[in-house]
């Protein structure tokens, strides 16, 4: 669903979040190359696709650029 939704909308927003006093958006493109780029990180680390690795939750903006 993710992957289907980058690739048939991949500019419109996909994610706000709040960034000192005002607000910045993430589009599927930008989100999927995060995404991405945490995959590519775990992999480097071991886990195989599939593994159980435990559960990645960030809302801090440093983690989204």
């Amino acid at each position: 669903m993710f992957r289907h939704r980058v690739q048939e909308m991949p500019e419109r927003e996909a994610f706000r979040f709040p960034v000192n006093e005002s607000w910045q958006s993430l589009t599927w493109t930008q989100t999927a190359e995060r995404v991405n780029a945490i995959a590519a990180g775990l992999l480097s680390l071991g886990i195989q696709p599939e593994q159980s690795c435990g559960k990645f939750h960030c809302l801090h903006d440093d983690l989204l650029r």
